[in-house]
């Protein structure tokens, strides 16, 4: 069998018992095993690491890469002086704390306010610092070999960017979060899976009665959701991506993956295959 990579676009997806299921199944076959951590969200990824190490036992079939490493090398354009917060401590009060997991947390307050965490592992290297502001996280700054990688940005805790950095501290990406209202239709049949359905894509069969017509329309329910989508902002050459897939493709693109077995989430099935029409795509 080819080799295989899975795109994993949230912790969510590493959660799934479908994507234990085929990467067992996978390694049964002496598959090697690429894992891509796409996640836009850089606090998942620690622990997207740490799952996919329980999963496999730390065998060599599989190795895993983040985007902080895939771009690591790209060209980028010099980030403004103000992209990442400052806050001088050298008069702030410091809280020493160690965590369950062996990293150890330094609090930095004025007074009652919190101003800014630093984590570290046992060693002393930096692992994240957190910017907060009245009591709210106001931006992340994630680090891997000492260096920083991503700066997530947050308003009322909630993420709103997350700007993505080269070896040289340059900006390369930047993923800017919004949210759209969608119509979705939801099957309350008693045989349904419940699963959400995009109301566009729905076609259930038309009732051929009147018992069965009002049957049905006591069995579905639209519902308006609010559904994040991202852009992406490019300052490697400054091309625009149409989506977030657009740019999925991309990362397939630069690692020379035509010719491998992919997997994604079934959830991105029909916005990946729109996007990848001549790549055989498998689901998880």
């Amino acid at each position: 069998m080819k080799n295989a990579v899975f795109l994993v676009t949230a912790l969510s997806d590493i959660k799934k018992e479908s994507f234990g299921a085929q990467l067992a199944q996978l390694l049964a076959a002496d598959t090697h095993v690429g894992i891509i951590l796409g996640n836009l969200d850089y606090a998942e990824v620690a622990t997207a690491k740490w799952m996919v190490n329980k999963l496999v036992d730390q065998t060599n079939q599989v190795s895993v890469t983040t985007l902080a490493e895939i771009f690591a090398e790209d060209d980028g354009i010099d980030l403004a002086a103000t992209a990442i917060k400052q806050v001088d401590d050298s008069q702030l009060t410091k809280r020493e704390f160690d965590e369950p997991s062996g990293m150890h947390l330094t609090r930095y307050l004025a007074g009652d306010a919190l101003l800014k965490e630093v984590r570290t592992t046992p060693t002393g290297t930096i692992t994240d610092i957190t910017f907060y502001q009245d009591d709210q996280v106001e931006q992340v700054v994630y680090y891997e070999q000492a260096r920083p990688v991503v700066i997530a940005n947050y308003q009322d805790n909630a993420l709103q960017s997350s700007s993505l950095l080269n070896n040289n501290g340059q900006l390369v990406y930047r993923f800017i979060r919004h949210s759209k209202p969608v119509r979705r239709l939801y099957n309350l049949n008693k045989a349904s899976s419940l699963q959400l359905t995009d109301i566009r894509e729905a076609q259930p069969k038309a009732p051929t009665t009147e018992k069965a017509q009002t049957a049905a329309r006591n069995e579905m329910s639209v519902v308006t959701e609010q559904e994040d989508y991202y852009q992406v902002m490019n300052y490697v050459d400054f091309h625009k991506y149409q989506d977030i897939y657009a740019f999925y493709y991309h990362i397939l693109q630069k690692l020379a993956l035509d010719s491998v077995n992919l997997f994604i989430n079934i959830d991105h099935n029909v916005e990946m295959t729109a996007t990848m029409p001549h790549q055989l795509i498998f689901n998880y």
